[in-house]
């Protein structure tokens, strides 16, 4: 995608993705899909805890791959953490699946603890997620996938 050719004269727009998602690829090539609120509507914010579940019959279907980021919401910048993680996705080593073969991301600032697959966020400060998906099959490019919300848990 070309920020240029794809927005024209909607500068508000242009300048939004151009700082938020730099490097942004053609639809075909990649989607990203944001979450900036929880299940009920909540803005993500490091002072809470938070699932997101891919059931093992959800899980994102791409020819290539797929992750999810967090991002600092303040400046769009990946936020430090004690693990140096600022993604999961299926090409990360050791995660854990649940028992149907699906995939549950804890997302919070505190160490959830061993068994858990754990995205660290920002303690304090709002933040939110970007599904990246390389090669998205017909699912996603005919929006006819169900992407899980994002839960708090506390």
């Amino acid at each position: 995608m070309h920020v240029r050719t794809h927005f024209g004269e909607d500068f508000a727009t242009r300048a939004r993705v151009a700082r938020n998602w730099i490097g942004t690829l053609g639809i075909e090539e990649a989607m990203y899909v944001m979450a900036e609120v929880d299940a009920q509507g909540r803005v993500l914010d490091g002072t809470h805890r938070y699932t997101l579940r891919f059931p093992g019959t959800g899980m994102p279907e791409v020819d290539t791959f797929w992750s999810v980021t967090l991002y600092r919401r303040e400046d769009c910048l990946l936020a430090r953490n004690p693990i140096d993680r600022h993604s999961i996705g299926d090409r990360t080593r050791g995660l854990l699946r649940d028992a149907d073969g699906g995939l549950t991301l804890a997302i919070q600032a505190d160490d959830p603890g061993p068994g858990k697959n754990w995205l660290p966020a920002p303690a304090g400060e709002g933040f939110y997620l970007t599904l990246r998906l390389y090669q998205p099959r017909r699912a996603h490019l005919e929006g006819t996938f169900s992407y899980p919300p994002v839960q708090r848990v506390d």
